[in-house]
């Protein structure tokens, strides 16, 4: 976070090619870390190319803004606005053929009342 911190609002003001040569630093890393999940957690977990890593890079470092809520926080959003029955994705069971990648970020669903 704190790299992320540094780097992204730098990154962000550049032009894309200046973008690409410095996110192309954090490539290797990237995809050295996806390589380790798999190691630990089995071969159901993404392995990460150049294209993955970059485009995961580019999501981290150059939006020039970015909001991190918890799923409390944004449940809390959806019952205010009316819903009920609210389940995060992160609490639903996971198919073994979806990368967890996709069921860490914050996502809910439920019904209108």
């Amino acid at each position: 976070m704190r790299v992320e911190s540094t780097v992204r609002p730098v990154v962000w003001r550049l032009p894309d090619r200046a973008q690409t040569a410095i996110l192309s630093g954090f490539v290797p890393l990237y995809m050295l870390y996806q390589l380790g999940r798999r190691v630990r957690r089995g071969r159901d977990q993404v392995l990460y190319g150049f294209r993955e890593a970059m485009h995961a890079a580019r999501d981290r470092f150059s939006p020039r803004f970015i909001h991190r809520h918890s799923d409390e926080e944004v449940k809390g959003w959806f019952a205010n606005a009316g819903y009920a029955e609210l389940i995060c994705a992160s609490e639903r069971e996971r198919p073994s053929f979806v990368p967890e990648a996709f069921t860490v970020c914050t996502g809910v669903e439920g019904v209108r009342r």
